[in-house]
């Protein structure tokens, strides 16, 4: 807990981002909510954003794996394939 305490803001930083990532992956729009919340703990910290990015990017693309099945994700549509 004292470790949560000492890098919460780093923390609900990646956390969001991530969550802000995966829902927009899933068709959902979080930015009237995500963008503030994450602008609120970032604080102007462009070195923080920087040092989350590959972290945040990493994870999301994790999770997408996980939500998407390797058959759909190979799929092309019909209109695509070749005759």
């Amino acid at each position: 807990m004292a470790e949560y305490a000492q890098h919460r803001g780093l923390m609900e930083t990646e956390a969001e981002s991530v969550a802000y990532i995966v829902a927009g992956m899933v068709g959902f729009d979080t930015s009237a909510y995500s963008v503030g919340y994450i602008a609120g703990w970032v604080n102007a910290d462009t070195d923080l954003i920087k040092s989350t990015a590959a972290r945040v990017l990493r994870t999301a693309h994790q999770i997408a794996g996980i939500l998407t099945p390797e058959d759909e994700a190979t799929d092309t549509p019909d209109d695509e394939t070749a005759a």
